[in-house]
């Protein structure tokens, strides 16, 4: 056999190997309720931030840009995008990591006050993605019933919380990602479907432009759900699927170093290395996405009809 006959297979074993080793890190499930709802009126707000854990000042300058923004708006919920603890996840629920890296940035007086949904990042694997679910209910409210779950919004919106670092297929929706996502989506009655993971799907980062991981969820997801969020690439954007009216938005400016951006995808409507949070405001008959930075400055702004998958039209960064 040449060797150029034989690199599929080559390639198709690391894969295998690879997949093998994440999956015997992956958390079981142990009986959770994978469908927490919150009651929210008909009109809501929630922010969301990705990528950092970094416990440094720019993860800081963040989670005080959050607070003063909690200040003049009720939110119902914070959503973190993954890699939470940098370099190496936590170890325990007692590991020290959550003074320095939740505790002490966001236990504030109006952000402390909101409750916390998370999901696994690549570098939360790294230490022991198990202590992250069993840290749930301290305070501040953090919240990650498991690796995977979705949490549903009063009658508005229903976000489906996947662990993109292990795309498993087995058939049962309490045990592999893939199928629990499906099972999410095909049973809501939820006007608005969002999915969130921590790797992108595509993005104008130099360092991420497309992952594994986000071709296979581009195959699943259009004509499934309205949205897909994720952070992992160190920078905010705002882009469109090239095969289906699906919205896709980077928020990994949390806190850790950023990338570069390098020239704007032929779909990107958005595009900035900066340190940032998005929100996102939801009412029944629209919702609109923004991003601010470090000095609640709005970066960029677009606004969806509510329950449509649409051609996006044209959006532009503010001045």
């Amino acid at each position: 056999m040449s060797k150029l006959k034989s690199f599929p297979i080559i390639l198709l074993v690391l894969v295998l190997i690879g997949f093998s080793y994440w999956r015997q890190s992956a958390p079981s499930w142990n009986g959770q309720d994978l469908h927490p709802r919150l009651e929210t009126g008909d009109n809501f707000e929630i922010l969301l931030v990705g990528d950092m854990g970094s416990g440094d000042e720019h993860q800081i300058s963040i989670a005080e840009a959050m607070n003063s923004y909690c200040q003049t708006h009720k939110l119902s919920a914070i959503i973190f995008l993954g890699d939470n603890f940098y370099p190496k996840g936590v170890e325990s629920p007692e590991d020290p990591q959550w003074q320095s890296k939740f505790i002490t940035p966001y236990n504030r007086d109006c952000i402390g006050k909101v409750p916390y949904y998370a999901l696994l990042g690549n570098h939360d694997y790294k230490g022991n993605p198990a202590a992250e679910i069993n840290y749930h209910g301290k305070t501040p409210a953090w919240n990650m019933p498991h690796r995977f779950y979705d949490i549903r919004f009063g009658k508005q919106l229903q976000l489906t919380m996947i662990d993109s670092n292990i795309m498993d297929i087995c058939g049962f929706n309490q045990y592999c990602t893939i199928d629990f996502m499906l099972d999410s989506l095909a049973k809501t009655d939820a006007p608005n479907r969002i999915v969130l993971g921590h790797h992108p799907i595509t993005s104008s980062s130099g360092k991420y432009s497309r992952t594994l991981q986000g071709m296979l969820l581009e195959k699943v997801l259009c004509g499934k759900a309205q949205t897909y969020i994720s952070g992992h690439s160190h920078h905010l954007e705002h882009l469109t699927s090239a095969n289906c009216p699906l919205d896709l938005f980077v928020v990994g400016g949390g806190g850790a170093d950023l990338y570069e951006v390098k020239k704007w995808q032929k779909e990107t409507l958005f595009a900035e290395s900066s340190f940032g949070f998005m929100s996102l405001k939801v009412s029944p008959v629209s919702l609109k996405f923004a991003f601010f930075d470090s000095k609640l400055k709005q970066l960029y702004e677009v606004e969806r009809k509510s329950g449509e998958n649409k051609d996006p039209a044209p959006a532009q960064p503010l001045p």
